[in-house]
């Protein structure tokens, strides 16, 4: 038998109800609702009236694809933290997950931003763009047509960037390699001599909509058509 519980009503079968979605048990699915009248899941908590609205959910919500709650699951297994079970964080299903804890302990972010490109970068001035190889761009914040990544959450970003210097007017005074923040020169390192390569990297704390691009100092060139030319980052946190 079980009970409703609304200030009104008293009781009636076969489920038990407080106050139409405050607490839903559904037996028939061995299921707990807060929040939802129609749990999907062996506890949900919503934030509304109605099944998926969002809120926080423990188990597998992968019958509503469009939930944008905050979920903690676990994959091929039913208690959490179990041999062989993951935990998975997920803010926006439609999209992907946001971060998974393995049976290992591996932490893996696949929405974290990041870059990498390669290959032999063009020149705009002193600014390197269009790397012509891009290996991933992880949220589409790098613009290999101008050479800048566009940070879209403040935080501490790391990046790198290693070339190999060819030819031209190198000079320990002015020939260098430098990271710019916006407009500014952020980090940087000297060129030494031809065919040797110069890499600088550097954490660039960076507000939302700030931009990295790399700069040269001097006339000097680099050598065409190699992967040994790359510019990497990625949002540390």
């Amino acid at each position: 038998m079980a009970i409703t519980l609304d200030g009104t009503n008293g009781v009636t079968t076969p489920d038990l109800t407080v106050d139409t979605t405050t607490i839903t048990v559904d037996p028939s699915n061995n299921r707990v609702g807060i929040g939802t009248a129609s749990p999907n899941n062996p506890l949900e908590i919503a934030h509304t009236g109605s099944a998926g609205a969002g809120g926080l959910r423990i188990g597998d919500p992968s019958t509503i694809a469009s939930d944008t709650g905050i979920y903690l699951r676990t994959t091929g297994d039913a208690v959490i933290g179990a041999a062989g079970g993951n935990i998975v964080f997920d803010t926006n299903m439609a999209v992907q997950e946001d971060m998974r804890i393995n049976s290992n302990g591996h932490v893996t972010m696949p929405r974290v931003p990041s870059f990498s490109v390669n290959a032999t970068p063009s020149l705009s001035g002193n600014t390197f763009v269009n790397y012509g190889a891009i290996k991933f761009n992880n949220g589409n914040h790098y613009n290999n047509s101008n050479g800048k990544f566009t940070a879209p959450v403040a935080g501490k970003y790391f990046f790198t960037c290693s070339l190999w210097p060819t030819s031209g007017n190198i000079d320990n005074a002015n020939s260098y390699l430098v990271f710019y923040k916006n407009s500014s020169e952020y980090f940087g390192g000297h060129v030494g001599t031809a065919y040797q390569n110069i890499t600088i990297s550097c954490v660039m704390d960076m507000a939302a909509n700030d931009t990295c691009m790399v700069n040269r100092g001097g006339s000097w060139t680099i050598q065409a058509s190699t992967p040994r030319n790359n510019f990497h980052g990625f949002l540390i946190g």
